[in-house]
């Protein structure tokens, strides 16, 4: 059986687990699903507590103080424009910094770093040192 290769317009969601784990061990106070939720909360605009609680609950996640987690930890604050459908919300510079840098090194717009910026670096862990390694070979693929 002869196999070829199939060819994609798009194949950057195959490096998302290591952007995510990049993400997840460059900022601490976050947990994976709470990357999830900033990255799809990144297009929205303000949105309510409402709202925030229902997707939450989409990704299997239920922690009751989650909005007010992240709202301490700097990746969420109060949206002080008029709505008229009372108190909403809005990423902060942080978050959305965060999440436009994935999107940069899932499409191979920016390098994900692998010298001392990356906490990966010093670790002594060798799960980091071989996601250091795939980091590197996805930057020289990617051409960043």
């Amino acid at each position: 059986m002869t196999y070829t290769r199939s060819a994609r317009e798009h194949d950057f969601l195959k490096y998302i687990r290591i952007v995510m784990k990049w993400a997840k061990v460059n900022n601490p106070a976050l947990s994976k699903g709470d990357i999830e939720l900033l990255l799809y909360l990144y297009p929205k605009g303000p949105f309510t507590k409402y709202y925030f609680k229902e997707f939450y609950k989409t990704l299997g996640l239920y922690q009751s103080k989650a909005l007010d987690k992240l709202k301490v930890e700097g990746y969420v604050e109060d949206f002080l424009g008029y709505t008229g459908t009372g108190r909403k919300y809005v990423l902060t510079h942080k978050a959305k910094l965060l999440c436009s840098r994935m999107h940069k090194m899932l499409l191979g717009l920016e390098e994900i770093p692998t010298t001392s910026s990356n906490k990966m670096y010093d670790s002594g862990k060798a799960i980091d040192k071989a996601y250091l390694k795939v980091m590197e070979s996805m930057n020289k693929e990617k051409g960043a």
